[in-house]
């Protein structure tokens, strides 16, 4: 599930107030605990997004710096 529809989930749960209780009792909780679920999954969700940016970054940093030392090497080779 994207960010985008985790979100929009989160919100959905928290504006269903006690007319979505009885079926939160249903499937297995209450609805504060089934926010707090909900609230945690999305701020892990937004957690691991903010981690695979940060290594999309140093991937990147990375290749443009064997790129640099390629080029310096072939010249020095040329």
């Amino acid at each position: 599930m994207c960010l985008c529809a985790q979100r929009r989930e989160l919100e959905r749960v928290r504006s269903t107030g006690a007319g979505g209780a009885s079926s939160s009792r249903g499937a297995g909780g209450s609805p504060s605990l089934l926010e707090a679920q909900l609230t945690g999954a999305v701020l892990r969700a937004e957690e691991a997004q903010r981690h695979l940016e940060e290594r999309e970054r140093d991937l990147r940093l990375t290749t443009e710096q064997a790129m640099d030392l390629q080029g310096q090497r072939d010249q020095l080779q040329g």
